[in-house]
């Protein structure tokens, strides 16, 4: 719950901070944080463990994390699942971290337009929340299908418009950041309520530290491949890259999750009748 909340307050956190402090300041304050951060930590006391000890909670992860793992793929919707959540999450993190890179190179285009550009991708990821929460939209896989699509569109949409009159970029591209942090979420509850569903008690911790810990590499993977794709083809090239990608996922998932589905259905039925 706090890692998930931390991805929607962060890009509107620090969008409103840019617009509002400009990015020197947004630096500073995060700079203050962190290093209030580490001191405290500093108030934690630490338990000392010995080597064998050690060793055997570190064995004990990698356990966990495998049969985690290993849990996931028994289930094929799952396993589609949990390449698309992570795969958006590669492509959400290459836009946001990127983003300010593609909008300076926009004429007339200010700093505090393009931290308005992050804080709607956030916005969009807290409207999708409420939204799926409320009216339990999210218990439909159709929003797993289709939100890549959107996600992969909005790259496109973004890297092939640079060239637009300022006043249409200034229309167009908060809403499209807005449903390009929209489609992340629309992604992000289905998935979490179907592996809710499919999960037992006995796997929860497993199963969703395992989902945890790669989205977490997702998110470190998309800032470093990010840069590395601005850096070597430039960075509309790179929104462009990630977009189509991200579209290809959208229709090969598609078409697995549906053999997946019909397979799950296949052997329920048969469940039934031998029951």
């Amino acid at each position: 719950m706090i890692n998930n909340s931390a991805k929607i307050i962060g890009p509107v956190a620090g969008g409103a901070l840019i617009s509002l402090t400009g990015i020197k300041g947004a630096f500073y304050l995060d700079a203050i944080s962190f290093f209030l951060s580490a001191l405290l930590l500093f108030g934690i006391k630490a338990p000392t463990l010995q080597s064998p000890v050690k060793s055997d909670l570190e064995h004990r992860e990698k356990v966990a994390l495998t049969e985690g793992f290993r849990f996931l793929s028994g289930f094929p919707v799952l396993k589609i699942g949990l390449i698309v959540f992570c795969t958006m999450i590669l492509a959400l993190q290459i836009s946001d971290s990127q983003a300010m890179i593609l909008i300076r190179d926009i004429k007339n285009a200010t700093v505090h337009f393009a931290s308005w550009c992050i804080a709607a991708s956030g916005f969009g990821m807290l409207t999708a929340s409420v939204l799926f929460t409320k009216i339990k939209l999210g218990e439909k896989l159709i929003t797993l299908k289709i939100s890549p699509a959107i996600l992969g569109l909005g790259c496109i949409m973004v890297s092939t418009g640079t060239g637009w009159p300022i006043g249409i970029i200034e229309a167009v591209y908060p809403c499209v950041f807005f449903l390009m942090g929209f489609s992340f979420t629309m992604a992000a509850i289905p998935f979490d309520v179907l592996v809710q569903k499919k999960t037992p008690e006995t796997h929860t911790g497993r199963v969703f530290g395992t989902i945890n810990s790669l989205s977490t590499l997702a998110v470190l993977v998309g800032i470093l491949l990010g840069g590395s794709l601005s850096e070597w083809f430039g960075v509309r090239l790179a929104f462009l890259i990630s977009g189509g990608t991200t579209c290809l996922l959208a229709a090969v998932s598609a078409i697995a999750m549906k053999k997946a589905e019909r397979k799950e259905l296949h052997v329920a039925e048969s469940i039934k009748t031998t029951s």
